[in-house]
């Protein structure tokens, strides 16, 4: 059998981020899945540039849930946010998934 660390994880993580309007919004975020990010990958190359952008939004959709876990936008929807709140969420996704943070295993 595999280690279940293998997979994405359904544990919740709760952050506050600031959408743009002033106010701190509490969200909420799993970890994406390594086909999301692989969707994300390839929008993040394409050539075509409203497929490369869409690609935060895939991501976003992925990642943020309410406190069950369960999804709260699709890519569309995500795709619709504006740039200040999606820029936001992307960042929260990325720390909540410890993308670009140090790590002991990290060299």
């Amino acid at each position: 059998m595999i280690d279940q660390s293998f997979f994405a994880s359904d544990a919740v993580q709760e952050k506050e981020v600031g959408l743009g309007d002033g106010k701190m919004h509490k969200l909420h975020f799993r970890e994406y899945s390594g086909a999301a990010f692989n969707a994300y990958a390839h929008a993040v190359r394409s050539d075509d540039l409203a497929v490369k952008g869409g690609a935060m939004a895939i991501l976003i959709a992925d990642s943020l849930c309410n406190e069950k876990g369960e999804r709260q936008l699709t890519v569309a929807q995500a795709s619709n946010l504006k740039p200040q709140a999606m820029q936001a969420i992307f960042r929260a996704v990325l720390e909540a998934n410890q993308v670009g943070q140090d790590d002991a295993g990290n060299t």
